[in-house]
Parts: structure tokens; sequence; C-alpha cells
């Protein structure tokens, strides 16, 4: 009388009928409800000692099928479902499949849910489709267990989506996917890929202490809420392609096992990967920093590239360990550029470079004992402001190499140490250049480079080594200008 089915009641005393034997009288009894059960897809496991398990549940093994648009104006709550299809329905009352085993396909493709729609600690054995569904009144899935592929594709979340804890056992799909309100994937676990291409996350995104044992795919996802993926694991690799973020977006302690592509991705507040740790490649370019950009104590095990990114305000890359390359090549720094006691094991090329603010390379330590030098590449980057250079064992400043051809540092300090200590990559470097220029503009492009060397010595106070390097410079000049009569 009341159209729903409560689980302290047995099936048969609601009905009146037993459920294996009269088939024909529960159709009957059905169809004088207010919704259309267009078919009854009986499997052969009906079993009428199931019916009231452990005294306080139903369980049934039919499927059901909704091919009609019709509308189920009344909250349902079902016990455990072998084969559950509904397609094109509206639901306009609460939903409730708390705890429900599903040993079927469960098929919701465009269904609306206007109300409450609780998953609950569900368990879905087969494949799950909830492809254009519509949940308007939230949806739960926390706690849900999915052991096959999962399809949320394009389905659209106007309440709160819950899937905190959720366990996903094999490939899950959100593609085009809309999370209106908020989504909480806080500690789930997904077993194979996922795909949140092009999905839209309009309330705040919650992934923290999630796992992610395949390939994670949010490449051209927009975020317009805050993006929390704190202490979450990507074990096979993350792409967050083409990403906006349009809120602060947390990777703090965030891992990283395989490639990490963040390339032309745009942080519209504060980017935070404090403490996060990448493994594989890493990629940046392109990407764009409104707000402080916070990757202090970051590791970096692989290659890393921020070529041409740009970084509007702070630039925080202080305690960072590079064991491989890091390329900055033609990254534009508006604001201070922190790379305060960072590690470097490899090539640091910072080459076509802007900094507008001060840049500082302080405390740069080696993390491998035995390496013969460190290149850092500063050719052709500009520093408007101050570039503060030193290391954190004196012993090591023999081995590292500036490259400043056609650099321009408006002022450059380096502790008091002995410029003899370190090498300047600038010497004879003519034949380097484009071989498209002439030889007269080669030279006058070496005789600036040597005016911008002059210049960086009269601002250190570096003593007699300085003092021999600019007397060196000076007779190098004046050679060049008497062969070439310039």
């Amino acid at each position: 009388k009341t159209g729903r089915l409560h689980k302290n009641i047995k099936l048969t005393d609601l009905l009146g009928v037993d459920l294996a034997e009269d088939k024909e009288t529960i159709k009957e009894i059905f169809a004088k409800q207010p919704f259309y059960w267009e078919e009854w897809n009986f499997s052969d496991e009906n079993n009428p000692d199931k019916l009231d398990k452990d005294g306080n549940s139903i369980e049934y093994n039919f499927g059901i099928d909704f091919s009609k648009r019709d509308t189920w104006a009344m909250g349902i709550e079902i016990g455990n479902v072998n084969n559950y299809t509904s397609r094109r329905i509206t639901l306009s009352g609460w939903v409730r499949f708390v705890s429900v085993n599903f040993s079927g396909v469960v098929d919701f493709i465009y269904v609306i849910f206007s109300g409450e729609a609780d998953f609950l600690n569900a368990t879905f054995s087969r494949e799950v489709i909830f492809e254009n569904a519509t949940f308007s009144g939230g949806a739960c899935f926390g706690k849900a267990s999915f052991s096959s592929a999962v399809s949320f594709r394009s389905v659209n979340l106007s309440g709160e989506a819950d899937f905190l804890n959720a366990t996903f056992s094999r490939e899950v799909i959100f593609e085009h996917a809309t999370f209106s309100g908020g989504a909480d994937f806080g500690y789930a676990k997904f077993s194979r890929e996922v795909i949140f291409e092009h999905a839209t996350f309009s309330g705040g995104a919650d992934f923290g202490y999630a796992k992610f044992s395949g390939r994670a795919d949010f490449s051209s996802a927009t975020f317009l809420g805050a993006a929390y993926f704190k202490s979450v694991k990507f074990l096979e690799g993350a792409s967050f392609l083409s990403v906006p973020f349009s809120e602060g977006a947390s990777f703090w302690s965030a891992i990283f096992s395989g490639r990490a592509d963040f390339s032309s991705a745009t942080f519209s507040e504060g980017a935070f990967f404090w403490s996060a740790k990448f493994s594989d490649i890493t990629d940046f370019d392109e990407a764009r920093f409104s707000e402080v950009a916070d990757f202090s104590y970051v590791i970096f095990s692989g290659e890393v590239s921020f070529e041409t990114a740009i970084f509007s305000k702070m630039a925080d890359f202080g305690s960072v360990t590079f064991s491989g390359k890091a390329d900055f090549r033609s990254v534009t720094f508006s604001g201070k550029a922190d790379f305060g006691s960072v590690t470097f094991s490899a090539e640091a090329d910072f080459s076509e470079a802007s900094f507008e603010d001060i840049f500082s390379v302080k405390e740069i330590i080696f993390k491998d004992k035995d390496i013969e030098n460190l290149n850092i590449n500063l050719s052709g980057c500009t520093v408007k402001n101050k570039l503060m250079f030193s290391l954190n064992d004196d012993n090591n400043y023999g081995k590292t190499i500036f490259n400043l051809h056609n650099s321009n540092i408006n002022y450059f300090t380096c502790d008091d140490k002995e410029l003899e200590n370190i090498k300047l990559y600038w010497e004879n470097p003519i034949d380097g250049y484009d071989k498209k220029m002439d030889k007269k503009s080669k030279i006058e492009r070496f005789l600036h480079e040597l005016r911008i060397m002059r210049r960086i010595l009269q601002d250190l106070d570096w003593g007699d080594g300085a003092d021999r390097y600019y007397a060196k410079i000076m007779d190098i000049q004046a050679k060049i200008l008497s062969k070439f009569n310039l």
C-alpha cells in the first residue's frame, strides 16, 4: 500500500504470495502500483528461504527492467539484486540501496534521481553503467565496492557526490561528468585506469589520501572549486594536461610514481606541492601560476621541465631535490624565485629565463659527492634585480660551471667567494653563435658579453680573483678592438 519495501518485512508476507511459485500474481499486484514494470526477468536461483536472511533483510534474485519513460514518485529501498536495469525513467522520491549486493549488471543509463540516491556500502559484482544519469539530490557511494568496470560518463551530479572510501577494482570512466556540488573521493582506491577527462568540478573536489594503482587521466578537466589531492598516490602516472585550477590546488605530500604531466595547466590561486615526490619524468611546460607556487621540499627523482612556464608571484623551490636534469628554459619569474638549499645532481638549465625580482640560488647542495661538474646554464637569461648564489660546501666551488653566454644580470652576489674557484663559461664562444651571423656581428656580440662580465665583476667583492679576471677581460677586449680596428 505504501509502495515501499522495508527490510524488516518478508516480501512473501508483503505480497501475500509465494515468490518462487506465483510469478503471475506478483506481476498483477505490481501492475496496480503507480509505476509500470515492462518486464520481469526471473533467474533460476530463486529461493524462498533467502527472502528473510538473518531475520532482518530481504534478499531476492530477479532482474527488474524499467524500459519505459515513466515516473516513480515514491521512495524505494531494495535488498539484494541480481540484474538491475532502469533506463530513461525519473525517480522523484529518495532511493536507498544501502548495503545492497548487486550480483548482476547494473544499468541506470539516463535515469533521473530527483531525490537522494544512497548506495552506501553497496557491492557491485558486475558491470555498472550510470551514463548520462542525473542525480539532483546528491549521491552517496561511500564505502561502495565495484568489482567490474564502471562508467559514469556524462553523469550530472547536482548535489554532493560522496565516494569516500569507495573501492574500484577495474576501469572507471568519469569522462565529461559534471559535479555541481562537492565531490568527495577521499581514501578511494582505484586499481585500474581512471578517466576524468573533460570532467567539471564546480564545487570542491577532495581526493585526499586516494590511491590510484592504474593511470589517472584528468586531462582537460575543469576545477572551479578547490582541488585537494593531499597525500594521494599515483602509482602508474597522472595527467593534468591543460587543466584549469580556478581555486587553490593542493598536492601536499602527493606521490607520483609514474610520469606526471601538468603541461599547460593553469593555477589561478595558490599551487601547493609541498613535500610531493615525483619518481619519473615530470612536465610543467607552459604551466601558468597566477599566485604563490610552493614546491618546497619536493623530490624530483627523474627529469623535470618547466619550459616556458610563467610564475606571476613568488616561486618557492626551497630545499627541492633535483636528481635529474632541471629544465627552466624560457621561464618567466615575475616574483621572487627562491631556490635556496636545493640539491642538484645534473644540469640546471635557466637559459633564456627572465627574473623580474630576486633570483636566489643559495646554499646549493651536491647530491653526488663524486660529481665532476655542476653546470648551471644562465645563457641568455635576464635578472633585473639580483642573482644570489652560494654553495653549502666550499669544496664544490671548483666543480661549478656558470654559462653566462649572452646573459643580462643586473647584480650578482656569491658570498665573497673567490671568482677563480668558479668557472665562468664565456671565453671564445664566437664559434657557437648562429652560423647565419656575419663575423662582425659575432664580434660585437662577444664584446657585449665582455661588457656584461665586467659589470658583474664590478659589483662583486671577490678579492684578488675578481681583479685578475677583470684584467683578463680588459686584455681580451683590447686585443679584439685592435685586431679588427673597432
